[in-house]
């Protein structure tokens, strides 16, 4: 099953409909997110994609904590 989802914040949205998907009987539940566009002048943004820039991607680390996604 995959799961469309087009805002970003906690992912709780996304979250949500998952767990639904799986109680409706889906044996797996991936999930899209079709990210926003982060202003770089907006406050730690820039440092943020700088960061995010000089790291290599990874699916099994968050962009946002740099760990696991809460």
């Amino acid at each position: 099953m995959l799961l469309i989802d087009d805002t970003w914040t906690s992912g709780g949205h996304a979250h949500s409909a998952a767990l639904s998907l799986r109680n409706a009987g889906a044996a797996r539940v991936s999930v899209l997110v079709v990210a926003r566009w982060l202003k770089e002048d907006y406050g730690n943004n820039k440092q943020f994609l700088a960061d995010l820039a000089a790291r290599d991607f990874d699916p099994r680390i968050c962009p946002w904590t740099g760990g696991p996604c809460p």
